[in-house]
């Protein structure tokens, strides 16, 4: 409410999105969620993240193709707006789907377009995040070694630290 009393309704869609999904987890969202895909459809940016974090609570419920529609629905509003950022976020989730599911190339050719995308957007966290969900994927310790020098550099230490501990088990 108070996003709406100053105006702010990307912030306000943006928080409904955020409790429709925490519902969601619950198994109790689901209207939730479609009350937000509603009032969101002026605005596809958070049409697009909502969708992204849709197919995170679909893929943990299991329904994976559900979820890489959900991931290539967002992916497509991203592009149609020339956001970048939500670009990235929308092939790393597909990469990572792919990666749990065995599917190594195209876990790799989602993370390298990620990659690209974050680092045009100059998008410090997702560029980390990537890097190390793709050093996971081929075993490389140097990638994962850089996603913690650039969180660092940007100052979340609480997401180097747990990256950091990865580092082990490479």
């Amino acid at each position: 409410m108070r996003f709406l009393l100053a105006g702010e309704e990307t912030r306000h869609l943006g928080a409904l999105s955020n409790r429709a999904v925490a519902l969601a987890e619950l198994g109790q969202g689901e209207e939730a969620l479609r009350e937000v895909m509603r009032a969101a459809e002026g605005f596809p940016l958070v049409k697009a993240r909502l969708l992204l974090n849709l197919g995170v609570v679909r893929e943990r419920q299991g329904r994976v193709q559900d979820a890489e529609t959900l991931y290539r629905d967002a992916l497509s509003l991203a592009e149609d707006q020339g956001n970048l950022e939500t670009m990235g976020r929308a092939w790393n989730n597909l990469g990572a789907l792919y990666h749990r599911q065995g599917r190594k190339e195209e876990a790799q050719r989602a993370y390298e377009e990620a990659l690209r995308l974050a680092q045009a957007a100059r998008e410090h966290v997702l560029l980390a995040t990537v890097l190390a969900n793709r050093a996971e994927l081929l075993g490389e310790r140097a990638s994962l070694e850089e996603a913690v020098r650039v969180l660092e550099e940007v100052g979340h230490h609480t997401l180097a630290a747990r990256y950091r501990t990865r580092l082990q088990d490479l």
